[in-house]
C-alpha cells in the first residue's frame, strides 16, 4: 500500500528517524521508518535483518535451481513470444 507524503501528518513528513505510531488509546499501532534522501528507494535500512537466514536462502537456491542460464531463459521466452 502506498500513501502520498503530502497526505501524512506534519510530524511524519518532518521525521528523520523512526517514529512510533500510537492510536488514541496509547497502543502502538505501528512504526514509520523514513528513508533518507540520499538512499535509493527500495534499499532496506541499515541493520535490517531479513526474516530468513542466509543459510536457508542458500538451501532454497540449491533446491530450486533450474540449471538454465539467463541467456537460455531469454532465448526460450523470445521464441515463445508472438
Amino acid at each position: 500500500m502506498g500513501v502520498l507524503l503530502s497526505d501524512l501528518p506534519e510530524p511524519l513528513r518532518r521525521a528523520n528517524a523512526p517514529v512510533e505510531v500510537i492510536d488514541d488509546s496509547g497502543r502502538v499501532a505501528g512504526w514509520f521508518q523514513p528513508i533518507p534522501a540520499n538512499v535509493p528507494s527500495g534499499v532496506p535500512p541499515l541493520g535490517y535483518n531479513p526474516p530468513v537466514l542466509e543459510t536457508e536462502i542458500q538451501k532454497r537456491r540449491e533446491r530450486y535451481r533450474s540449471g538454465k542460464t539467463l541467456v537460455e531463459i531469454m532465448q526460450r521466452l523470445e521464441a515463445e513470444s508472438p
